[in-house]
C-alpha cells in the first residue's frame, strides 16, 4: 500500500497485463481485494479479449473467481477473440 501513497497507478498494465489480471491468473484472492480497495478495475480485458475472471477460471482459481464475482466482475465482459467467456470454461 505504500506503492499506491506514492501514486502508483493500480491499472497500470504490464505487457497489457494489469495487476488483477496477474493475481487472478496466479491465484492470489487477497491481493484482488487489495487492488480493488485501492481502485483497480476489476473488469480490464487485455488484447485478446480475455478478464481477470476468465483467466482465474483458466488457471483452476475458484477463490479468485467468487472474490471477483463478490466484488462485481462483470462474467460476461470480455470474450476472447475465440469467442469463449469464463462461463464456457
Amino acid at each position: 500500500m505504500r506503492l499506491h501513497a506514492r501514486g502508483v497507478d493500480v491499472n497500470a498494465t504490464y505487457m497489457g497485463q494489469s495487476a488483477v489480471f496477474l493475481a487472478a491468473e496466479s491465484g492470489h484472492a487477497g491481493t484482488i481485494q487489495v487492488l480493488h480497495e485501492l481502485g483497480a478495475n476489476i473488469n480490464t480485458c487485455v488484447a485478446y479479449g480475455g478478464s481477470p475472471v476468465y483467466t482465474a477460471a483458466m488457471n483452476g482459481h475458484v477463490e479468485c473467481i467468487r472474490v471477483l464475482v463478490a466484488l462485481g466482475a462483470n462474467v460476461n465482459k470480455c470474450t476472447t477473440v475465440g469467442g469463449h467467456s469464463p462461463i464456457a470454461i
